[in-house]
């Protein structure tokens, strides 16, 4: 019997079972695995309980965000373009939750601009996701976010109060002079982790493109010029004397 095996794109295939275990989307290139057994019942289930309004769809995200499956993704997909606010917010910590095929979406979306940072840091904090720090992390650490949407994510990594943060914030602070404000604002706030934060980092201090002057010369004193001044004096009035 052909069960319905959905993509994170929103491409959708009927595929049997019995002759296909996997494929590729035809649309984005990903690797779809085809859910076999009770995962393909439960994928089923959950998808006819989303289609009951609001309490239905909060209920099969739920269920969805623990599946770790590839299979749970287009339904979490699907539950963070519902625009209910719990579901919303459970279907984003499920998908940062996924390392992978979920947080992937996520930079994709946030890439294309379809999901800004603020957002995403709203759902977490309302979810006390604690998975959120080490995402937002990785993300600043492989280069997934502009200046701008890291600026966003400041406030959530600083009231964090995790090692990580402080370190990816750190990090952020000697790369990103043009966040110094903010980012030293929130250094400041980690300082009961460790006594140097807040501290700008002497490699932030240097004017990008900018060379270093060369150290001025030490001054030197002038009293070897007052005695060997003294000392010709000394001569001329012996010699002096000596011709008289």
């Amino acid at each position: 019997m052909p069960v319905v095996v959905d993509c994170a794109c929103g491409a959708r295939y009927e595929v049997d079972p019995v002759e296909v275990s996997e494929f590729e989307c035809e649309r984005c290139k990903r690797k779809l695995a085809v859910p076999a057994g009770g995962d393909a019942e439960r994928i089923s289930r959950l998808r006819n309980r989303m289609r009951q309004g609001e309490p239905g769809m909060r209920e099969a995200m739920r269920e969805a965000a623990t599946l770790k499956a590839p299979a749970a993704i287009a339904l979490l997909r699907e539950g963070a373009e519902s625009g209910m606010r719990e579901a919303v917010n459970t279907a984003l910590c499920g998908l940062a939750d996924y390392d992978g095929p979920g947080t992937d979406l996520l930079a994709q979306w946030i890439g294309e601009g379809r999901l800004t940072v603020s957002r995403l840091t709203a759902a977490m904090r309302e979810q006390k996701f604690a998975g959120g720090v080490g995402m937002l992390c990785r993300f600043m650490a492989d280069g997934r976010l502009k200046e701008s949407q890291l600026a966003e994510a400041v406030a959530f990594l600083a009231d964090s109060n995790d090692v990580k943060a402080l370190e990816a914030l750190s990090a952020a602070r000697r790369n990103y002079p043009n966040l110094a404000g903010i980012l030293d604002q929130a250094l400041a706030g980690m300082r009961h982790l460790d006594a140097s934060a807040g501290g700008v980092p002497d490699a932030a201090k240097r004017i990008p493109g900018s060379t270093e002057a060369a150290p001025l010369p030490a001054k030197k004193g002038c009293m070897g010029m007052v005695l060997l001044l003294a000392l010709v004096l000394a001569v001329l009035g012996g010699l002096a004397g000596w011709v008289l």
